[in-house]
């Protein structure tokens, strides 16, 4: 629980250590503290994802709700229940009141429940300090990063024809000349788009924008150039003392100082003389091209850029009769012997050149900062156009302001007095987005109110997209600015509600182990002592009645060698481990792990067969002995995997004679490209563009069509929109009488995009109604329901991307083709398959759990060779004498300097400047690595399954070269050989498997009599029946999402504006405009006497001119007068909510707005209005036009009755006629809505 003494509460949550138990319960202990209801208002909750979000607002409501009704709980509510009253000295009766009383005000006001996302909540900041930044009105943020970044490349790419762009021109070929590799299929846009997005979104750069200008400013001054020049003069004179010193040692060893032979002519003499002795030198052939190849590399100078030679050279040199066997010419022997050791000093001499090195890395630098600086200046230009800025600069942004400002005035423009702030997932938590936040969190504090932070180092694995979990080791430090590190509070979490006993002792043991293992290759240990035994890690008491120590770690820590010393600045991975080791919920001995190493072959796609023969011989297993699909999940690093698991699983399954099939599902297997009907909707569009082109070129015979254009956009569309299309019919449509009925619209549909009038059509409809033209012409939707397809999501989902696209970029048709071709098709629609395995990546399956899991291909780099960095121009103190390698002095003679090095990580940076950037990033994806490796086997519940491959010799399975996942496990492996069960395979197994449907713990039974909990995510959501909705716009008819309805309203409400009309009329709103209005003004007023008071701030507000208030005024007190005389609705007798946000619960959660909720709390009663303006009370016209709304309230009226235990809940349609200029006749009409009944609806769903 939370120490009341600190001022700031830390927690470090292992996996499946209760971690948003933790946060809820904290969270409902802040809201019960005190009887206020609106105590929720002053607490901000943050995290990273909006699925974390959901999950946390789930948690916390639904403990809520079981606190607030007895009835509802179950055992798990029960021990919440007793863990929040530990903190809450009241009786039971006042903590159910409170939450009851707490749970209403959030419902009625759920815009005002501050958990969000880390994104959403700075996105709110700057919304309320628009001002104080000078951003302009209507400004927006581009949560796309990589969107606008590729459309600055497009724009950058696009002038590159003019005349006056020679100096960009010549920045983006020497970009090309120095990365351009020798492939044909070579695209200079895509990879120009992937060197600007590695770049442009780390912090590093980000927070040095400013510098990066300068540069720019200057980047074609002589001074730069004199840089360049400079740096060009010394890797030449390096190369030139380089050869020099070659020629040197080959003047000794062959011409007595008169060497004039070629290298060729070297080469061919060496060669001889080591032919003369092939038969007495060990391994003959072999060993001669190795010193061959050694000498080439030496005259080509390719061997410097490699970090050593082959293993023959050294032990040649370190024994001049390592190579020979009897009979040999000693002479010969000796002579080679000599020539290899003057080689070798003139290799390691320039191989170990901080001053190449340097000057290189530098000069590579100076063609990728001034490309970056060309794109960034692109992206500034296209966000001053759009009003737009990146998502990844908010952050910063904010921080200009704050760093100067005091935080009270922050608080105040928020419009809510914060009190707590917690903050989920910490480690992930970028050094920017910390810095502001640690302002907050200092103000807070040194006001006397708590805070909370919650994180884990060891699940830190977005470190590519800014996290930085120094911050979270170092976070009593971070603190001693403002006298507060005695307030930080460091609270472990060391049980695990997770897995069973066995994974978490595997898991305990294997990473106290690989931490070992890491730092002493860190310290450059050649061998590694088996500290843990067996008994210390297999037998040792988990329990936590004596306290928990880590109990494997502090033994190696004590029996760590003294020579086992971290450099200083290395990371140390038993200190970032150091709280690995958990206790289990449970000591009930189960839990099976099965690691298996298979053997590595020269073509990956052997071993990657052999393993995924394994996982389905396995997964058949399970299933057999009652193991469900979807308690089963596979675990990748990368998409491409999942895919070729799912094609080797199909091509096995083609082979089985008993039609056997595994149910396997992925995010992407969801994605708009594996939808038949929006594929069918975007081929057929593509051959509407294709036909316009040639259309085009037929009527202007003279013109070019741009060559990307035409391989873009060709006929082909024509066979695979026939390809889908009838790919429907004949796989899911079994009537054949349908089947040719829709085979003949579809080559009708064909016909049609070949004439005249659809290419007038084409050039005239907006991309909106074009593609609803599309999906009518094709009867997508009738064949969705036809063919039983339910894609009808897909549909929806596609229709809202249009909607979305057209409002961000505008309506052009041929430009939402490219956006599909770059980004929409692999946009995935949310859904969940609950009878399949799913395959997922590791970073996605962050805080995911299922009973069985398995990690195929465990095998990757702990170091990736092609991550890249931004080393920052820092002077270190050893290597000021390098200064000039990355200054510059501009026109004024001020010095200037590089804003920040861009490079890809190698080893070439190890003897440079740069050798501790070089130190810190192999440290950093090590850590990264490493995380990975304990994400995926903590996911676990019952059964972890690992496979991993590697290379064997004679004594069996050997250590991979570079550091590895492998590595890890055979190490492990290794010191337990107790468990190997199969020697020759190396299968390791520890445990029993755990088959059937096996559960943690079990579930406790609701009884029938209590009170479901609607917040529940584990009981089954309420059915509802759900209609198609079709609008009509110029006699086409389309299906629609909630988006695409309002969407047509607004095309049909600028028609209206744009036909001509009188004077008179112009002084009039259309009548959905009115509509709104009248909303707005509805949703102001409680009682008559607030009419006068709304109707001024709508004035103020800029919703209505002067001169419509008379005619407002009117018809709002008739409106006000005439419910008043049958309801007594505006009287000021119930507590009212205008417009306030609920939460409706179900499949998918939704927030809904009834226009006017009137509660009366003590009788449990409460009454739901939703306005209609109409143009008319005529009863047959408010039947055709309202129907759908009625079901719509009477949900809203339901669920408001079940989330606030509420005994008697009414809805009403309020009819408001607009329209009416007679002043005898009712302008209202009240409609009682019957009320929802969910049995009623069970039964006829």
């Amino acid at each position: 629980m939370t120490n009341k003494n600190k001022l700031l509460n830390v927690y470090n949550a292992s996996a499946g250590a209760g971690k948003t138990y933790t946060l809820a319960r904290e969270y409902i202990t802040k809201m019960l503290e005190t009887d206020s209801p609106n105590n929720f208002t002053h607490i901000l909750a943050v995290t990273f994802t909006n699925k974390a979000t959901a999950e946390m607002k789930d948690r916390i409501l639904k403990y809520l709700f079981a606190i607030a009704y007895p009835d509802s709980r179950t055992g798990n509510d029960v021990n919440f229940l007793n863990d929040v009253k530990k903190n809450i000295n009241i009786t039971d009766d006042e903590i159910e009141q409170r939450a009851k009383k707490s749970l209403s005000a959030i419902m009625l006001n759920y815009d005002r429940f501050k958990v969000e996302t880390i994104d959403s909540f700075f996105q709110s900041l700057l919304t309320s300090l628009a001002y104080e930044l000078g951003l302009t009105r209507g400004f927006k943020v581009e949560l796309d990063d990589k969107e606008l970044i590729d459309c600055a490349v497009d724009h950058l790419l696009l002038s590159l024809g003019s005349n006056n762009n020679q100096a960009l021109r010549k920045k983006v070929y020497d970009y090309l000349d120095c990365n351009m590799d020798e492939k044909e299929d070579w695209k200079i846009a895509r990879e120009l788009k992937k060197f600007a997005n590695k770049y442009l979104l780390k912090d590093k750069v980000v927070n040095n924008l400013v510098e990066l200008e300068r540069y720019t400013d200057t980047s074609e001054t002589d001074h730069i150039k004199e840089l360049r020049g400079k740096l060009n003069a010394e890797i030449t004179h390096y190369k030139k003392q380089r050869e020099q010193s070659i020629k040197n040692v080959f003047d000794k060893h062959f011409m007595n100082n008169e060497y004039n032979f070629s290298n060729e002519e070297i080469i061919q003499k060496l060669r001889n003389e080591l032919e003369s002795q092939r038969d007495y030198i060990k391994n003959g052939s072999r060993t001669i091209n190795s010193i061959i190849k050694y000498v080439n590399e030496i005259l080509d100078g390719t061997i410097f850029k490699s970090y050593a030679p082959n293993k023959t050279i050294p032990s040649f040199i370190e024994d001049k009769n390592a190579l020979s066997k009897k009979g040999v010419n000693e002479d010969i022997m000796e002579r080679l012997h000599s020539l290899m050791c003057d080689l070798e000093d003139v290799r390691i001499t320039y191989s170990d050149s901080i001053r190449y090195n340097t000057s290189q890395i530098t000069l590579n630098s100076l063609n990728a900062l001034s490309l970056l600086s060309a794109i960034e200046k692109e992206m500034k230009a296209l966000s001053a156009d759009s009003n737009t800025f990146l998502l990844t600069e908010t952050p910063h942004l904010f921080y200009s302001l704050v760093k100067d400002e005091d935080v009270p005035f922050v608080f105040e423009r928020l419009g809510t007095t914060l009190q707590h702030i917690m903050i989920d997932e910490f480690q992930d938590t970028s050094r920017k987005q910390f810095d502001n936040f640690k302002k907050l969190l200092s103000e807070l504090m040194s006001n006397g109110n708590d805070c909370m932070l919650v994180g884990d180092i060891k699940q830190s694995i977005y470190r590519w997209r800014g996290g930085d979990w120094n911050i979270l080791h170092n976070i009593e430090d971070e603190f001693k600015r403002n006298n507060l590190s005695n307030s930080v509070q460091l609270n472990p979490l060391t049980t695990n509600y997770r897995s069973h006993e066995l994974i978490i002792r595997f898991n305990n043991a294997f990473f106290v182990n690989a931490a070992h293992y890491i730092d002493c290759k860190i310290a450059g240990a050649t061998h590694i002592e088996n500290v843990i035994e067996h008994s210390d890690w297999d037998c040792y008491p988990l329990d936590d009645t004596q306290g928990h120590e880590p109990q494997l770690m502090q033994k190696i820590v004590d029996s760590a060698n003294e020579s086992i010393v971290i450099p200083k600045g290395r990371v140390c991975m038993k200190e970032i481990y150091k709280t690995v080791e958990q206790i289990p919920k449970h000591t009930d001995g189960c839990g099976y792990i099965r690691v298996e190493l298979v053997k590595n072959t020269q073509r990956n796609s052997v071993y990657q067969s052999e393993i995924m023969d394994k996982m389905y011989q396995e997964i058949t297993q399970l299933i057999k002995q009652g193991v469900h699909c979807n308690d089963i999940a596979i675990l990748v690093r990368r998409n491409k995997e999942g895919e070729m698991i799912i094609k080797h699983f199909a091509q096995i399954e083609s082979n089985l004679s008993n039609n056997q099939h595994i149910p396997l599902t992925t995010a992407e297997a969801f994605m708009y490209s594996s939808s038949p009907l929006i594929t069918s909707v975007m081929h057929a569009i593509q051959l509407a563009v294709s036909m316009h082109n040639y259309h085009q070129q037929e009527t202007n015979k003279e013109s070019k069509s741009d060559a990307s254009t035409e391989k873009v956009f060709t006929p082909i569309y024509e066979q695979l929109l026939r390809k889908d299309y009838s790919s429907i019919l004949l796989h899911d449509l079994k009537d054949e009488a349908l089947q040719e009925r829709y085979i003949a619209q579809l080559e009708n549909f064909i016909q049609t995009i070949k004439t005249e009038d659809f290419f007038t059509f084409w050039q005239e409809a907006p991309l909106y109604e074009f593609v609803q033209h599309v999906v009518q012409s094709l009867h997508l939707y009738a064949l969705d329901e036809d063919a039983h397809l339910k894609q009808a999501a897909y549909l929806y989902s596609f229709m809202d991307d249009v909607i979305a696209f057209v409002d961000d970029q505008g309506s052009s048709i041929i430009a939402f083709v490219e956006y599909w071709n770059d980004e929409l098709y692999k946009r995935a629609i949310s859904t969940h398959n609950d009878k399949a395995i799913s395959i997922i990546t590791i970073h996605k399956a962050k805080g995911l759990e299922k009973d069985t899991v398995m990690i195929p291909f465990v095998n990757f780099d702990l170091q990736d060779a092609s991550e890249v960095v931004c080393a920052p121009p820092e002077n270190y103190d050893e290597f000021k004498e390098y200064k000039d390698y990355i200054s510059y002095r501009d026109k004024d003679n001020n010095e200037g300097m590089l804003p920040f090095i861009p490079m890809t990580y190698g080893k070439e940076m190890k003897n440079s400047l740069y050798c501790k950037d070089y130190d810190e990033e192999g440290d950093m994806q090590l850590v990264d690595n490493m995380n990975v490796l304990y994400v995926a086997f903590t996911r676990a519940c019952n059964n972890l399954y690992v496979w991993t491959k590697g290379s064997i010799d004679k004594k069996g399975f050997k250590e991979d070269k570079t550091p590895s996942a492998f590595n890890l496990i055979l190490n492990f492996v290794n010191q337990t050989p107790q468990y190997l069960t199969d020697n020759e395979g190396w299968v390791y197994e520890y445990g029993k498997k755990m088959t059937g449907n096996a559960k943690k713990e079990k579930v406790i039974k609701q009884d029938a009599t209590k009170i479901k909990n609607p917040f529940d995510t584990n009981t089954s959501p309420d059915t509802i029946d759900v209609k198609l909705h079709q609008s009509a716009l110029d006699g086409i008819y389309f299906i629609e999402s909630d988006e695409a309805k309002d969407f047509m309203l607004n095309i049909k409400s600028e028609r209206a504006q744009n036909e001509c009309i009188t004077l008179d009329e112009a002084t009039h709103r259309s009548p959905r405009e009115r509509g709104i209005l009248c909303h707005e003004l509805f949703s102001r007023i409680n009682t008559l006497n607030d009419l006068e008071p709304a109707l001024s701030s709508l004035c103020d507000d800029e919703f209505i001119e002067p001169y419509e208030v008379p005619q407002l005024k009117h018809m709002a007190k008739r409106v006000i007068l005439e419910c008043n005389e049958k309801n007594e609705w505006f009287n000021g007798s119930y507590t009212l909510y205008n417009e306030s946000d609920i939460l409706i619960r179900g499949k998918l959660s939704r927030i809904i707005r009834p226009d006017r909720v009137m509660l009366q709390p003590m009788d449990k009663k409460a009454i739901v209005i939703d306005y209609k303006f109409v143009d008319s009370l005529d009863e047959d016209s408010l039947k055709a036009k309202t129907s759908k709304y009625r079901g719509k309230i009477a949900l809203y009226a339901y669920k408001l009755k079940q989330l606030l235990q509420l005994d008697d809940v009414k809805s009403y349609l309020l009819y408001i006629n607009v329209e009416s200029n007679d002043g005898d006749k009712p302008i209202t009409k009240i409609e009682q809505v019957p009320t929802y009944d969910k049995k009623e609806t069970n039964s006829r769903k």
